[in-house]
């Protein structure tokens, strides 16, 4: 039986849907920035290869000018219909982050996703690490002088296929990561798997994801950055030719909430419950009268008492009555 995936985060972390698992540099070798593939190659073979997870990495800017890292998955280029007209026709739209239940965000995919970006010169894997161990309020790498020990010049596509294998919840969130913990998060994994090599471009991305190089107009920039990701104003069409992408993966994403509502349900029943016996014994209480609290005791308090009634009892019986034991 199928399994009803609910949320990227589980459909990651199953081996079955990762069928690169095992040597990821089969799929990231068509990502060096040497390989034979053109961007609009590789552009192309990424929008049909759709048996296997796609899930992209991305460095762009938020809306207040910040450096993030995005997951996005499943780019799908919308087209019009035989005879029909689209205004998404020859767009690009992916999933940014994690998607649960109905709460989805749709962005449109990089322009030229798969350009190589100039050469930059970057610091050796253990000069990085070395360098946010010491330096412990630093966003990034500075620019790096050529004659730096163990730098080289690196390029990197813009965009880059992720590994599942390396997914964290943390990493799906939409709102990005931040460079600096994008590698704190991602390097260790890829050590633990001992995956360093068979993951260089991945990992050339990432040098170069942390480190500024000085632009022609004399100012530190990211080489790998590329423009605020655009969400769409989604319309009948745009939404359902994402919800047919994405429920090929999550097909049990509809039913994130039952679990939740079934629980709420129970609970509202739960308080219901303790609501009315709560207004029942507050009834009760209310109710409490002299003769009901002491049936027996009574008739000897009103001999006591020289009353022929319980109602005419002095009032400081009743409220004794009606008091709590605790109270009495």
């Amino acid at each position: 039986m199928a399994v009803a995936y609910r949320n990227y985060a589980d459909y990651y972390t199953a081996p079955e849907n990762d069928p690169f698992r095992e040597d990821y540099s089969r799929v990231l070798s068509s990502f060096e920035p040497e390989s034979t593939r053109t961007p609009v190659e590789l552009l192309e073979l990424v929008l049909t290869s759709t048996t296997i997870p796609q899930v992209f990495v991305t460095a762009a800017q938020n809306s207040a000018g910040e450096t993030r890292i995005y997951l996005l998955h499943r780019p799908q280029r919308i087209t019009a219909p035989l005879g029909g007209t689209s205004p998404w026709d020859g767009n690009i739209f992916a999933t940014n982050g994690e998607v649960i239940g109905n709460l989805v965000v749709t962005v449109a995919f990089p322009t030229n996703p798969f350009n190589v970006c100039p050469a930059t010169r970057i610091r050796s894997l253990a000069d990085i690490n070395q360098y946010f161990q010491d330096t412990e309020n630093a966003l990034f790498i500075p620019s790096t002088p050529t004659a730096t020990a163990g730098s080289e010049e690196c390029r990197a596509r813009y965009v880059m296929y992720f590994p599942p294998a390396f997914i964290t919840p943390e990493l799906l969130n939409t709102h990005g990561t931040s460079p600096r913990r994008f590698w704190e998060v991602v390097l260790p994994l890829i050590e633990s798997l001992d995956k360093l090599v068979e993951c260089a471009p991945l990992v050339n991305w990432m040098r170069m994801s942390v480190s500024l190089h000085q632009a022609a107009v004399s100012r530190n920039v990211l080489p790998l950055n590329v423009p605020t990701l655009t969400t769409p104003m989604m319309d009948i069409e745009l939404h359902t030719s994402r919800e047919r992408i994405i429920n090929q993966d999550l097909s049990g994403r509809t039913n994130q909430l039952v679990g939740v509502q079934e629980s709420i349900l129970q609970l509202a029943a739960v308080v219901a419950d303790n609501t009315t016996k709560t207004i029942s014994l507050v009834a009760e209480e209310k109710a409490k009268t002299p003769a009901k609290v002491w049936p027996q005791t009574l008739p000897v308090l009103m001999r006591y008492l020289e009353v022929d009634t319980d109602a005419a009892l002095p009032p400081m019986y009743e409220t004794l009555a009606k008091a709590a034991k605790q109270e009495r």
